[in-house]
């Protein structure tokens, strides 16, 4: 129900110790409700999403597949998405969902760079990390590099390959400004 959706997401939050300065909605179309609730406040933005799919399988039937995406955003605080992400997981679970989660760290730098700059940005990600790579594609239109570190618990298998660090450089034409991102486990 409307009410339990709201309920959820706000014992989500309350476990993440946010008890003001929410504001919820809920918008439904063509079969799809998405319940949210929001904060916004100095450098930091919470969204919590419940996303519902209605698909009708007779007459008699439907079928209602539930995703809660949680999108947790904090400036310069690379400590706080550590400690939020222990917190998020926990109050999944204590919500029945089995949570994947992602932490996910960006920066932008004015202008293209070369290779060469790329290579060094992305080596010395991976070097502080103490992340041992294990594949990478490093060209202009797809650079991306995965690597495993011991010093983060969370890992995916790729075959046989444990991953659990991710580096992706992009060029934002529009922008004049390149992105570089690290995400654990991977970017999702």
């Amino acid at each position: 129900s409307a009410d339990e959706r709201e309920e959820l997401l706000l014992d989500i939050t309350h476990e993440l110790g946010i008890n003001n300065g929410l504001v919820y909605d809920s918008v439904t179309e063509d079969g799809v409700t998405t319940s949210s609730l929001v904060r916004t406040g100095d450098n930091t933005q919470v969204v919590l999403k419940l996303i519902t799919t209605e698909t009708e399988i007779s007459s008699n039937v439907i079928n209602l597949q539930h995703v809660v995406r949680v999108t947790l955003e904090f400036g310069n605080s690379l400590e706080s998405a550590f400690y939020y992400k222990d917190l998020l997981k926990k109050a999944l679970e204590q919500a029945g969902v089995n949570p994947d989660i992602s932490i996910y760290l960006k920066g932008n730098i004015s202008g293209a760079l070369s290779m060469n700059q790329k290579n060094m940005i992305a080596d010395k990600l991976i070097e502080s990390a103490d992340g041992k790579i294990l594949t990478e594609s490093r060209q202009d239109d797809l650079f991306t590099v995965y690597a495993y570190t011991e010093h983060i618990n969370d890992y995916i298998l790729s075959g046989s390959m444990k991953t659990n660090l991710n580096v992706i450089i992009s060029y934002d034409e529009i922008n004049d400004t390149t992105e570089v991102c690290m995400a654990t486990p991977l970017m999702n």
